[in-house]
């Protein structure tokens, strides 16, 4: 599909495609989702509140993850946005990845954190 004189399919870097678009927009819909539910159980279990703050911090770390990532790709040359994107956005998910295996760590000396 040619839009703009442009074809789509043609890009190298994934983001500057329509379906990248959707993607990009549908990781950040889908975090902001998570973000408010871990703010909804926060009010409901008062006795795990630590806990959902703190998830609620990495799930929004998560969401804004792919939007930084654009962004500093957009500030770079054609040329350097792909190495920019698949090196920054797996590098973002390690660092919340393992946020979350600190979180689901069940020893309570560790991690105060730890709701069950």
């Amino acid at each position: 599909a040619m839009t703009d004189g442009k074809d789509a399919a043609a890009s190298l870097y994934m983001y500057d495609s329509p379906p990248g678009h959707a993607l990009a927009t549908l990781r950040s819909l889908g975090g902001i989702y998570a973000a408010i539910s871990a703010l909804a159980q926060k009010a409901h279990f008062r006795a795990k509140r630590d806990f959902y703050a703190a998830f609620f911090r990495v799930g929004t770390a998560w969401a804004l993850a792919v939007p930084i990532v654009l962004a500093v790709a957009a500030c770079l040359p054609q040329a350097d946005r792909l190495k920019a994107s698949r090196s920054l956005e797996p590098a973002c998910l390690l660092l919340v990845q393992a946020c979350l295996s600190f979180l689901f760590t069940p020893v309570r000396q560790w991690n105060p954190y730890f709701p069950f």
